[in-house]
């Protein structure tokens, strides 16, 4: 039995575990601290068939968005190239110039970072609204 079984009631990515766990004793500032826990608990706790829009298009010049869909599949990008992951870990490691969302290189962490974290909507679950 695994220390995770009791903390992982639902059957998350190994990858998306180990990320949560590093992320604990990393976090560069307290926005990013908030979007690991958010984004742990939602994987954990909450499901998303109707998709959980954690950021708009709208809310950042970029036009990136981040969109979880069920419980730990995620949709990204913009209107010039998006991607789809079946884990928040491998989302996060994606390099938005080569999906064609960017002219520059750039995970999508480091853009996040980069941004501060700001526009995140921890509260639009399609499925709790």
């Amino acid at each position: 039995m695994s220390k995770y079984d009791f903390l992982y009631p639902m059957d998350i990515p190994e990858e998306d575990k180990s990320l949560f766990e590093k992320m604990r004793s990393n976090y560069q500032s307290e926005k990013e601290r908030i979007f690991f826990e958010k984004m742990e608990y939602k994987e954990i706790y909450e499901l998303a068939p109707a998709n959980d829009l954690i950021l708009s298009e709208h809310d950042n010049s970029d036009e990136i968005y981040l969109c979880r869909e069920y419980d730990h599949e995620y949709a990204f990008g913009n209107k010039l190239g998006s991607g789809h992951t079946d884990s928040l870990s491998d989302a996060l490691e994606t390099n938005l110039k080569t999906l064609g969302a960017l002219t520059y290189d750039c995970t999508l962490l480091d853009w996040l970072r980069m941004n501060n974290y700001e526009g995140m909507r921890y509260d639009n679950n399609f499925d709790l609204m």
